[in-house]
């Protein structure tokens, strides 16, 4: 919800799943979630494509695996899907080999996409060939792909990066999956990574990576990044007008660029200092349409933390910002899930560890209220004594908070001032539990 707490849980058993996206999970078309990875079990031992489709309460409608495309020599894998325009979708990501020649090291990739009816009928399916690949000039042992475009003709764009050191590139291809063309940058030199798109029409984008600045302090196995960002023209497979901002990072990872409703645009990204002093931060970077920095900000985990990252930015309803990550527990050898909430200058509403559903129940099965919806007033009845009655905006934001002379189990409490919405009731007991459900006023 809104203040951070898990709602609900939902687990969809496919044998073997495995996560192998570089871009968006999921795309959505008429409230259906389509998603596209990789999965491997003991009928089918190697890494193979799955794709599957959830309807908006998040139920599996259907799971479509291809193990005939894995074989002891060869390894698939999907790494995000699209939905086109006319219905159809693609599903992205690459064929590993393991018979090489000699001048590229133990294996080598290819890009490899299928093309389905929105019944999933296959329509076409298509490789970029070796010796197509080698043109990048790099190392294709190591390859990903993050994200694809329509253009207004049909043709399609990807992005993604291959191998040494990490070089992006993004390739044209016609509606037919056919190579065209493509281009890639960096510095050369030291590991860049993955870019990340914005459209700004059918055939111009904003992109922003990852782009290596030098050995970090620590060694030379660890690399300084600083956000790069520019203009691609995909008419000209170009990119002009680079910017790079003073932020830096060792082995710094950007991970997500969305555009906001003002018309700037907020990267998300993680990384340490130089220095290996601290576990590493999350951040944000605002800037406007002429990529002027307006704001930078860092969060960091509620608790002792190892290595946290952040992976998914979206902008919310009321215009802030939310991002997930996860990190590792000190001392611990789990990982926990992280969502953080921000005004739309970055500045934290809520900082956190999603309540797990069974708390969550428990939480709200403890008392109740009536009338909900409601207008002037609630009777509020708990099953434990409370001392303070809370009651948020969606934002997080509190709008009402009264403390209560002498624990009770049940008070009436005016609303009359709050405008008609949806809103978080809380009540905290003297022993610091927090009880939780969502009240409508109309």
């Amino acid at each position: 919800d809104y203040n951070g707490q898990l709602l609900e849980e939902v687990s969809n058993e496919i044998s073997g799943f495995y996560l192998t996206n570089y871009g968006d999970a999921l795309d959505v078309k008429e409230d259906k979630y389509l998603y596209a990875g990789s999965t491997g079990n003991s009928e089918y031992p190697f890494l193979h494509p799955v794709i599957s489709r959830f309807n908006s309460q998040y139920e599996l409608n259907w799971n479509l695996a291809m193990p005939e495309l894995s074989t002891d020599s060869i390894e698939a894998e999907f790494h995000f899907a699209r939905y086109l325009q006319d219905g159809s979708y693609l599903a992205i990501g690459i064929r590993t080999y393991d018979t090489i020649p000699s001048t590229l090291g133990n294996n080598f990739s290819k890009i490899f996409i299928s093309k389905y009816t929105s019944d999933n009928l296959l329509l076409w399916t298509s490789e970029i060939e070796q010796d197509t690949m080698l043109n990048f000039d790099g190392d294709l042992s190591f390859l990903r792909v993050c994200d694809l475009y329509e253009l207004s003709n049909g043709d399609l764009i990807l992005f993604g990066a291959y191998y040494r050191k990490y070089q992006p590139f993004a390739v044209r291809l016609d509606s037919g999956g056919h190579y065209i063309s493509h281009v890639s940058w960096g510095n050369l030199l030291e590991d860049d990574w993955l870019p990340w798109v914005v459209p700004i029409d059918t055939d111009e984008f904003i992109l922003v990576y990852q782009h290596a600045v030098g050995v970090s302090g620590i060694g030379e196995d660890f690399v300084n990044h600083k956000p790069r960002i520019g203009y691609f023209h995909a008419d000209s497979m170009t990119i002009t007008d680079w910017h790079m901002y003073e932020h830096q990072h060792y082995w710094g990872n950007i991970t997500d660029f969305e555009k906001t409703p003002d018309g700037g645009y907020v990267v998300l990204g993680f990384g340490s200092d130089d220095s290996g002093e601290f576990m590493g931060e999350a951040y944000m970077m605002k800037i406007d349409a002429d990529f002027n920095e307006l704001w930078y900000q860092t969060y960091q985990p509620p608790i002792d933390y190892n290595s946290p990252d952040a992976t998914d930015l979206e902008i919310t309803t009321d215009g802030g910002l939310a991002f997930v990550g996860n990190f590792a527990v000190q001392g611990q050898t789990y990982y926990k899930s992280w969502v953080v909430k921000t005004d739309p200058c970055g500045d934290l509403v809520y900082n956190g560890c999603p309540v797990g559903v069974n708390e969550l129940n428990n939480l709200n099965s403890g008392f109740s209220f009536y009338p909900n919806p409601a207008q002037k007033s609630i009777l509020i009845s708990s099953d434990k004594k409370f001392d303070q009655v809370v009651i948020r905006e969606v934002t997080g934001r509190i709008l009402l908070s009264e403390n209560i002379q002498g624990p009770t189990k049940e008070m009436n409490l005016d609303i009359s001032g709050l405008a008609s919405g949806l809103y978080m009731l809380e009540l905290h007991t003297d022993s610091g539990e927090v009880m939780a459900q969502r009240l409508v006023v109309e």
